[in-house]
């Protein structure tokens, strides 16, 4: 066997016992859910929405980790919003807290339903949007906001490289996202709906 064969060979062979990976596409808008080799014992049984993934890293926010509850208004009171404009039903509106992951504890992230265009809001499709801006907020008490809209404190942050690893390695499948299931699946059923349409990207 001449030693340029032995070489082709042995390159097909590696190609073939490859584990599948992300194949360079980015996660941005689609779901992330906890698969069985997640070590990192505090994103387990967690669903997350990737807001961003490029060559630099990831930035995603997990949907179904509440932290309390309230009203609309005591949330932004605590936040040191005073908007102009008060809508008082939308005041008295309950409202779940989300933690969105370890990282910026003092962050706060805001995923609302697309037919809300503030000029903070990045469209990652479907129905879904998200935002940093606070205006989203302002827009919400005045009765002017998003339909649907989720509020996170904290995110969750992946370098450069350290998502795909962990994708590769099994400790998340991803799944469509859609309006419907970010807005309207009630939080603790949320995992089991994701898990049951998840796959790995190819």
């Amino acid at each position: 066997m001449s030693r340029s064969f032995q070489f082709a060979v042995l390159f097909l062979a590696a190609l073939l016992l490859t584990p599948p990976s992300m194949a360079g596409q980015y996660l941005t808008g689609r779901l992330l859910v906890a698969g069985d080799d997640m070590r990192d014992s505090r994103f387990a049984d967690t669903v997350i929405l990737i807001l961003e993934h490029d060559a630099n890293g990831a930035l995603g926010v997990v949907l179904n980790r509440v932290i309390g509850s309230g009203t609309f208004g005591k949330l932004i009171a605590g936040l040191g919003i005073k908007p102009q404009t008060v809508n008082e039903a939308a005041l008295a509106d309950p409202i779940d807290l989300h933690q969105g992951g370890p990282v910026g504890p003092n962050v706060v992230i805001v995923v609302h339903s697309s037919d809300y265009r503030g000029d903070g809001s990045e469209n990652l499709g479907d129905g879904v949007a998200w935002t940093r801006d606070p205006d989203v907020l302002e827009s919400v008490a005045a009765g002017q906001g998003p339909e649907d809209y989720m509020v996170f404190f904290a995110y969750s942050g992946w370098r450069s490289g350290q998502l795909e690893a962990e994708f590769n390695r099994g400790s998340w499948l991803d799944a469509d996202a859609d309006a419907s299931i970010i807005f309207n699946t009630p939080t603790g059923d949320l995992y089991d709906a994701v898990v049951g349409t998840a796959g790995l990207s190819m």
